[in-house]
């Protein structure tokens, strides 16, 4: 009898920025029978999971297994327990001539809780369908981006059931997801203090404020409620990084009132 053929790996990392490096990475990837899903997500023979993350180990490696049961994701800092529970990988090839696509795709995985890991390839925690169900209208769950991807007409992939085999420690990658998040309120504090500037030189009209405004309060929203879901799943705080964004726009609202008043 044959033995029964163990469960590949799946391999993820940052695409190399030099061409000479990305080539040489999929060569030896390649040699070891890797199979090319993405730009950079691979299926890895079991056997070669070790020297596939050899290969990749300057560009943040993250090598994954798939499993059978649903991995609720614990935190506990003080007991030294960190477990992100199953994920949710789902990876895209767009025209890169579609900035205007880029754009959407950014803006909807500001309003989920989603890392970006490489180019055209993020990661989502993966939960039970009842519970997406409470989340569907509040944030940007992962099925409702790949439904996007899918209807924007662009090549999209998905695979779930994902569990971090290494790092053994997944607090890095923690740290990604919510490094990710304080980007995202940092951008939102430099609109709003754009915004007021703007409106100090008398560069925009009231529309003009009112429209972007309005823009900033939609992405605060969005940004709000997947901090809220990160801050439950895994205890990430970025309540003051939020009240700093809504300070910099009280502070833009409340200089445009005073030049309205004039």
């Amino acid at each position: 009898m044959s033995r029964p053929r163990r469960p590949s790996y799946y391999l993820a990392y940052t695409t190399p920025r030099d061409p000479v490096q990305r080539m040489a990475l999929s060569r030896e990837l390649l040699r070891l029978g890797c199979l090319r899903l993405h730009h950079s997500f691979w299926r890895v023979p079991r056997e070669s999971g070790r020297e596939a993350l050899h290969a990749a180990r300057r560009f943040e490696p993250l090598l994954f297994k798939r499993t059978r049961e649903l991995i609720r994701g614990r935190v506990d800092r003080q007991r030294g327990l960190c477990e992100l529970g199953s994920l949710t990988l789902i990876a895209y090839r767009a025209d890169s001539s579609r900035s205007d696509l880029r754009s959407r795709i950014h803006r909807l995985a500001q309003g989920a809780v989603s890392l970006r890991i490489s180019k055209s390839i993020y990661l989502f925690p993966q939960l039970k369908s009842s519970r997406y169900a409470t989340l569907r209208g509040r944030v940007i769950t992962p099925d409702e981006f790949y439904q996007h991807l899918l209807s924007s007409g662009v090549e999209v992939h998905r695979l779930t059931s994902l569990r971090l085999v290494y790092p053994q420690s997944h607090l890095g990658l923690l740290e990604r997801f919510a490094q990710t998040k304080l980007r995202d309120c940092r951008a939102l504090i430099d609109s709003a203090h754009s915004l007021r500037s703007d409106l100090d030189s008398q560069s925009i009209s009231s529309a003009q404020f009112s429209r972007r405004l309005s823009n900033l309060r939609t992405r605060f929203s969005r940004l709000r409620r997947a901090s809220y879901i990160l801050y439950r799943m895994y205890g990430v705080d970025l309540r003051s990084d939020l009240h700093r964004i809504y300070a910099a726009m009280a502070s833009a609202r409340n200089l445009h009132g005073l030049v309205v008043r004039k």
